[in-house]
């Protein structure tokens, strides 16, 4: 499943701050991209607004949601287990559960936000990231005007998309806020008010 976003706003902010800053367009775009992902000083990004599961919630699933669960998957499988293995196997998944809330928001993310310059998750090794360890990030060169991000979490374009236009549409703000302020700062150099 893909999906496109709107990046007017921010294709928009990133030609007004090359026109008044002395940024060049590829370091325009890397900053945006980072400010994209991880966000910046009163600046969501895309790691801050990817929704997370909640724990509580998780604990609170009823018994019986959780063992079809986990019946589902052993018929698919073709296992047989006795009474004593299948309620181990029940609070298995209740604990995989609680361990994957935020999955998608910070392994999925992490990859990207490194790329940018980000620290990514402290924590996360490569190992239990599973298929977000394939999300990425790739910087815009002079050559290339593109930077890309990349979440391969499974859930990120179902619960990402929202969070991901959103902090597109945050980042454009705040790239716009900060070339109104460089404008200030030169208008302010040559006495002009």
């Amino acid at each position: 499943m893909s999906f496109t976003l709107d990046t007017r706003k921010f294709a928009d902010a990133i030609k007004f701050v090359v026109a008044v800053t002395p940024r060049t367009m590829s370091d325009a775009l890397n900053r945006g991209g980072k400010t994209v992902i991880i966000g910046a000083k009163g600046v969501k990004g895309a790691m801050q607004l990817t929704p997370k599961a909640n724990k509580a919630a998780i604990a609170a699933t009823p018994v019986k949601e959780v063992a079809a669960y986990v019946a589902q998957k052993l018929r698919k499988e073709g296992q047989k287990v006795d009474a004593a293995t299948f309620k181990e196997l029940v609070k298995k998944e209740y604990a995989r559960r609680k361990r994957a809330a935020g999955y998608t928001a910070y392994a999925g993310w992490s990859n990207a936000a490194k790329a940018f310059g980000g620290r990514g998750v402290r924590g996360v090794t490569e190992s239990q990231k599973k298929l977000a360890r394939f999300g990425e990030g790739k910087k815009a060169t002079s050559e290339k005007l593109v930077a890309e991000i990349v979440n391969t979490a499974p859930a990120a374009p179902v619960i990402g998309k929202e969070a991901l236009q959103e902090a597109v549409d945050n980042a454009a703000g705040d790239i716009v806020a900060y070339g109104v302020k460089k404008l200030q700062q030169q208008m302010d150099k040559v006495g002009a008010r």
